[in-house]
């Protein structure tokens, strides 16, 4: 029988009535029939036409469903020889991963729509789920995702409405739920791992913080000018730091330990005398420095002092102040023609520190003195100048 070619020469389709119908034996024949090739129809009418039955070119019928041949996979259309129809295809759109959206084809364009499967990734233990909300991501509550691993405080807490809060089975009070593997003094309280309250006691206790470290370092503060001057000056020290007793948890057994409390003052007397110095004015005059120093520091602790978790801090505060004003140790001339005044300070913070890993220290420095001058010539001429006295400063 006859057969018709596809347009694109791949297969040949039998005409309708002809063609095996049924299985067996069978001798072939000439290859026989007639027909068009050119063209969608033949007959030299072009792709979109089809030709007459005799396949001549004056009888062609416009075919405007006919698809074309080349046609877009990404394109989301289906060209026609008139117009183009919807095509259910995958458009070039790039699909962005975990964006609650897909790209697809709708009307021939293509857009985008909601995926309720391409969820954003989970964040682990943090009481949410993540989700679409339509094309929007968005979380969840959930209330299983918890605990976090390797972590004690979380084993004190719960999910609840989407937010870690202390799980009150763990926290009442007379609850103790241990919440360190390492250490069964580690119980929750208030949604936290945490040491199980110190025992507080009534009784004085000695405390083995030694204090001298400090008032060392406030003595060799003022030890520089105490030496010029030669005055002896000895500061006066009142307070002590003392401990309360107290049983603090360790290691699965309560200890005894100090809670500090206490402060010692320290209060430097006034230190005055006159230093010569190498300045001079036309050698006329030589210019001594009276100065004054004086100084005052709180030394305050707290915290416990104990063998094991121990939390103490001594801290020091003081300042010191060197006062001056001038004194003419040589004077050639009648104060009445020749006259010179000057003020000047000097001021040192003083600070440090003892806890459990000892002292510290970083150091300072008192001075240099600094005067402005002021120098008048029989009550007509008065002038102004500053002077820095380099030698007088002293590190401690």
């Amino acid at each position: 029988g006859l057969g018709t070619v596809s347009k694109d020469g791949s297969i040949i389709e039998t005409n309708p009535g002809v063609g095996v119908i049924k299985a067996g034996w069978h001798c072939g024949s000439q290859p026989g029939g007639s027909g068009c090739c050119d063209g969608g129809g033949g007959g030299g009418c072009g792709y979109c036409y089809d030709a007459s039955p005799d396949c001549n070119n004056t009888n062609c019928t416009f075919k405007p469903e006919r698809p074309l041949q080349n046609q877009s996979p990404t394109d989301c259309k289906t060209l026609k020889c008139s117009g183009w129809d919807p095509a259910n295809e995958t458009p070039s759109t790039p699909d962005t991963p975990k964006d609650c959206k897909k790209p697809v084809c709708e009307n021939g364009s293509p857009t985008q729509i909601a995926d309720a499967g391409d969820k954003p990734d989970d964040i682990p233990n943090d009481c949410k789920k993540p989700a679409c909300d339509g094309m929007n991501p968005t979380t969840e509550d959930d209330d299983n995702d918890w605990p976090p691993p390797n972590d004690n405080d979380a084993k004190c807490k719960k999910c609840q409405d989407g937010s870690p809060i202390a799980d009150p089975s763990k926290n009442a009070d007379g609850v103790n739920y241990q919440c360190s593997d390492a250490d069964s003094c580690f119980v929750c309280q208030s949604g936290s791992c945490s040491r199980k309250p110190d025992i507080e006691h009534d009784t004085i206790v000695p405390v083995g913080v030694n204090v001298s470290q400090l008032i060392n370092i406030l003595n060799g503060a003022t030890s520089g000018v105490r030496s010029i001057c030669a005055v002896a000056a000895d500061p006066s020290i009142n307070g002590e730091i003392s401990g309360t007793l107290v049983e603090r948890c360790c290691e699965g057994d309560f200890n005894n330990a100090a809670r500090l409390n206490g402060s010692v003052s320290w209060q430097q007397p006034a230190i005055q005398c006159r230093i010569p110095t190498p300045l001079s004015l036309g050698g006329v005059v030589t210019i001594g420095v009276a100065v004054n120093l004086g100084g005052s520091a709180q030394i305050t602790g707290s915290g416990i002092f104990a063998d094991c978790d121990c939390s103490y801090n001594v801290s020091l505060a003081g300042n010191l102040r060197l006062e001056a004003g001038v004194a003419l140790i040589i004077a050639r001339l009648d104060p009445s023609v020749f006259d010179v005044t000057g003020v000047g300070s000097a001021v040192a913070q003083v600070s440090g520190s003892l806890d459990c890993n000892g002292l510290n220290y970083n150091g300072g420095q008192l001075g240099p003195l600094q005067i402005i001058f002021r120098v008048t010539f029989g009550n007509l001429l008065t002038k102004e100048y500053q002077h820095t006295f380099n030698d007088l400063s002293w590190n401690f």
